[in-house]
């Protein structure tokens, strides 16, 4: 509701250092506003770290100090390309129309 909003509307990042994940709609939340994750490979969405729209990390303490030194270090010149390819990444690979299109296309191969 309104009080996760405004968390998102204040957020330069999230963190979700996940082992297991299917589809993490807590990654596409931040995107959907402009929030990079710091997320690991287990989150299964890669297309954020070959967009830039997400920043990698392991899911022990070392790894995530590592990743939240980067973020956290990171210029805001830097913060602002990674948060338009956040957006990016929700627009071009899970707005509603495109994964409607992909329902569509599977369905129509089915038929």
């Amino acid at each position: 509701g309104e009080a996760k909003q405004a968390l998102l509307d204040r957020a330069h990042f999230i963190v979700l250092p996940s082992r297991s994940e299917g589809l993490p709609m807590a990654i596409l939340e931040a995107w959907a506003n402009g929030v990079p994750p710091i997320m690991t490979p287990e989150c299964h969405l890669p297309v954020g770290f070959s967009t830039g729209a997400a920043l990698e990390c392991g899911s022990g303490a070392d790894s995530i100090a590592v990743a939240l030194e980067q973020a956290l270090s990171m210029d805001d010149g830097h913060w602002q390309a990674r948060s338009q390819a956040a957006l990016a990444c929700a627009r071009d690979h899970f707005s509603p129309e495109v994964v409607a299109s992909a329902w569509t296309s599977i369905y129509t191969a089915m038929t």
